[in-house]
């Protein structure tokens, strides 16, 4: 898993007018987006271990861009995780109201309202990673 990258597209979500409800909202944004970036892992695999955890500019080093959440989730897969993505995983998310992208047979992106989540199966390692934000705050 080593030098894999998950790409995780940033959209803007709500406005704050002071530094206190920057932070209330990023911090309602956060824990509304781990906990659906968390249900996702649980689908994908067992053992889940967050690797990352940060709430950042949402423009890297511009502090007056925005807030945003970063997350991201290891967890184990069986030999047919990505088979399970792709006809069970995928249609479910597309039938709750999530825009499914579909990349080969190792890679789903999910995209609802301003939550973004993504999963990369690296199936020789019996690994996923499972990543999201739920958008940019300002």
């Amino acid at each position: 898993m080593a030098g894999a990258v998950l790409s995780v597209v940033m959209l803007t979500a709500a406005c704050a007018s002071d530094q206190d409800n920057v932070d209330r909202d990023i911090e309602q944004v956060a824990d509304e987006a781990r906990s659906l970036i968390d249900e996702l892992a649980a689908q994908v695999g067992t053992e889940p271990e967050v690797r990352q955890d940060t709430i950042t500019d949402c423009v890297p080093g511009d502090s007056d861009s925005g807030k945003d959440l970063i997350y991201t989730v290891r967890v184990k897969v069986p030999g047919d995780a990505s088979t399970r993505l792709r006809d069970d995983v995928a249609p479910a998310y597309e039938a709750d109201g999530w825009t499914v992208r579909l990349r080969g047979d190792t890679d789903l992106q999910l995209r609802r309202d301003n939550v973004t989540m993504g999963v990369t199966v690296f199936p020789d390692d019996g690994l996923a990673a499972v990543s999201g934000t739920g958008g940019c705050v300002r």
